[in-house]
């Protein structure tokens, strides 16, 4: 028998070890005639290590008891092996994440931070004195056209380009690429508390070890974009509001609101936390079996003072944001309730709930297992192990539930999106729903014949022990840990059309038509706004304009720039490009030399 427990423990130990190798290396494949041995995926790997503890606590007596032991004994350095987890995520963002001014997201923010640095968000734009076409041929992906003419404006909110000029501010100009990363630990690390402060600190722990392998989690770890500030925004006003700090609940509140202002629902939710676990005592002070009216009166105008001020000091913290974006949107985009993004109505439509529904449940379920799921129940339930009074409790799972339907809510009808990625729209109700469905399994009697203590064994280290390489297999193989050589292009491209082209030159483009105004400091105009069959009526204003026109295109823009400039313009396809850049993602950049072709220099 000791040697079948030997062997047990080694075979675990080997499956671990073999899946954190192809973890790394990503596999391999074998082939040998009709014989062919592949190992691409290490979440497999960890099942079978899973079961070989299993059946090593089912020969071993006492076994999953002394597992159950160690995790109690772990559990006063879960605040340290969160801050752990923080540090490794924030140690892979600054590895593994882009620092690309490309396409439209990162370019959009990350321009938009250099504006704020420089006091001017209202960019004039000018290319020749009777340019006659749409001011939205002048603006790059990430920008619109401005109240005035011939000026744009960048299209996202100011949030996270104000933090990433900040970081400019404090560490130099690489100090914005800190941003994420550092925001990411924020969030991990406020996960480990709501968990703690609702449940205790190894479900607390457990959230935010999932939080940081979450694959949508780490996807957007990796971009210069506002999904992961704003969650760890959202997370920190949870968690302020379940400590009962009302004034910096709505601090919190008001920065995720600049970040991302379309989620101003979720203040909802923050809110009921700050203020409602006050407001049924002021209902239970006017029950008839109390003998002392006057006492009733008394106890209920003191908490309903209370919550009065709880109320108007959230209210104080979240007030100035919500009045700063109005104005800051009347200012470039005509009124409070419009944004780079467009008018509510032309956003959100009834119609667009069911597909919604279908595509965030499915990518949660396939990226993050079902677990999440566990959360309904938890938050409908007493039995979630939230502490404090009956009242507060039921007041803290409201809270909690209204907070999460706001998240949901406030993208189920927006226009509805293909790429399994646009899940980070719900990343902000991601901690909420790791801590109470870890905490519904907490909250759960122990299996039959074992003793309470090793449920921590039983069911809660082997689910999220499964769920956590689920994560990281899943993020793996869709791509997060490859963005940034992906990415490398649009630096690459423009970077050497600084060095080779002249300065009068102009781009017609579209996917670069920002990162070659950032890298290159070279002018461009979109193609895809001009009016159809007017390319080459635009490239001959150009031209007359003084300017040496250039069509730069990526293998994916061929056929959408054949249907939309017509046969014309398409007929410089025919030509071969001046200049051909191959990536190893396998997209192709073209740049076409509309004018000399003698006058571009070629470098090495």
């Amino acid at each position: 028998m000791r040697l079948l427990r030997t062997a047990l423990l080694l075979l675990a130990a080997l499956c671990v070890a073999w899946a954190i190798l192809v973890f790394i290396t990503g596999g391999f494949y074998w082939s040998a005639g009709a014989l062919r041995i592949s190992s691409r995926d290490p979440f497999r790997p960890i099942v079978v290590a899973v079961m070989f503890v299993l059946g090593y606590g089912f020969v071993t007596p006492g076994a999953l008891l002394r597992l159950a032991d160690t995790f109690e004994r772990i559990r006063p350095r879960s605040g340290l092996l969160s801050i752990g987890v923080a540090v490794v995520v924030v140690v892979v963002g600054l590895l593994w994440a882009s620092r690309v001014a490309g396409a439209a997201d990162p370019y959009g923010y990350m321009s938009e931070a250099d504006l704020w640095l420089r006091g001017q968000l209202k960019v004039r734009q000018t290319v020749v004195a009777s340019w006659p076409y749409d001011d939205r041929t002048l603006a790059p992906l990430g920008y619109l056209p401005g109240p005035e003419r011939h000026t744009i404006v960048p299209t996202y909110p100011p949030g996270l380009p104000l933090l990433m000029a900040a970081g400019d501010w404090v560490a130099g100009s690489k100090g914005r690429f800190w941003i994420v990363p550092l925001t990411a630990a924020v969030a991990v690390l406020a996960t480990f508390m709501l968990g703690a402060l609702l449940v205790d600190e190894l479900v607390g722990l457990a959230a935010s070890l999932l939080l940081g392998a979450s694959p949508v989690f780490l996807y957007q770890l990796m971009w210069p974009m506002n999904d992961v500030p704003v969650t760890a925004a959202w997370t920190i006003a949870l968690v302020l509001a379940v400590l009962r700090r009302p004034f910096a609940a709505g601090i919190a509140s008001a920065l995720a609101i600049v970040i991302r202002p379309n989620l101003l629902l979720l203040t909802m939710g923050v809110g009921v936390l700050a203020v409602w676990p006050s407001a049924p005592y002021v209902a239970q002070a006017f029950r008839p079996a109390d003998r002392a009216p006057k006492r009733r009166a008394t106890v209920a105008r003191s908490l309903l003072a209370v919550a009065g001020c709880d109320f108007l000091l959230f209210a104080a913290g979240v007030l100035p944001a919500i009045v700063g974006i109005a104005l800051l949107n009347t200012s470039l985009y005509g009124g409070p309730l419009s944004s780079g993004y467009g008018t509510v109505t032309s956003l959100y439509h009834w119609m667009n709930l069911w597909p919604n529904i279908g595509r965030y449940s499915r990518w949660l379920i396939e990226t993050n297992t079902p677990l999440m799921l566990l959360a309904i129940p938890a938050l409908a339930s007493a039995r979630f192990a939230v502490p404090g009074r009956p009242f507060e409790r039921r007041a803290v799972r409201a809270g909690l539930a209204v907070f999460v339907v706001a998240v949901v809510a406030s993208y189920l009808f927006y226009s509805p999106f293909e790429d399994w990625t646009y899940l980070r729209f719900m990343l902000p109700a991601f901690p909420v729903l790791l801590v109470a469905s870890l905490g519904f399994i907490r909250s759960l009697e122990p299996l039959e014949g074992l003793p309470g203590r090793a449920r921590h064994v039983g069911v809660l280290a082997i689910i999220v022990a499964l769920a956590f390489s689920w994560e990281l297999a899943t993020a793996q193989w869709r791509g997060a840990f490859s963005i940034q050589q992906n990415e490398q292009r649009y630096e690459i491209v423009a970077r050497e059309l600084l060095d080779s082209t002249p300065a009068n030159s102009i781009f017609l483009s579209m996917q670069h038509a920002g990162s070659v105004r950032y890298y290159a400091g070279r002018m461009t105009i979109r193609y895809d706004w001009l009016p159809q069959g007017a390319f080459d009526q635009a490239v001959g204003l150009l031209k007359a304009g003084g300017f040496h026109t250039f069509l730069l295109l990526e293998s994916a823009e061929l056929e959408p720039f054949r249907a939309r400039v017509g046969p014309g313009g398409a007929a410089h396809l025919a030509e071969r490009p001046l200049k051909q850049w191959t990536f190893p993602n396998g997209i192709t950049v073209w740049l076409y030399d509309l004018a000399d072709p003698t006058l571009f220099r070629r470098t090495q």
